[in-house]
């Protein structure tokens, strides 16, 4: 997480009143939220895209079921084993709650 904090970090150090007083940095424009600077939407139905696309997206998606699967599998045999003396907690599920909101809130 190194990289992307300093970078955050430094966006908002210079997005202050007092850094700008020291020197004028110029900025990129951004388009609105939510679309891309060719002016059409950041996210696609699904549905409105080829057949030949939906397929190669079906392809990732399976390698991320996989692994989603495995996560979950692990984590639940690493916290359920007695020798590891373990007791689950309340963040037991968090994981795939989190999970849950993000494919929800992206599902389109």
């Amino acid at each position: 997480f190194g990289p992307a904090l300093a970078v955050g970090l430094v966006s908002a150090l210079s997005a202050m009143p007092a850094a700008r007083l020291l020197a004028d940095v110029p900025r990129l424009a951004l388009p609105p939220v939510g679309a891309v600077s060719l002016g059409r939407p950041l996210l696609l139905p699904l549905l409105s895209l080829p057949v030949k696309f939906r397929l190669l997206a079906a392809f990732p998606a399976f390698f991320l079921a996989i692994l989603f699967f495995l996560d979950q599998n692990i984590t639940v045999r690493t916290v359920c084993s007695p020798d590891n003396k373990l007791k689950p907690r309340a963040t037991y599920h968090l994981d795939l709650l989190v999970l849950g909101m993000l494919t929800a809130a992206t599902y389109h």
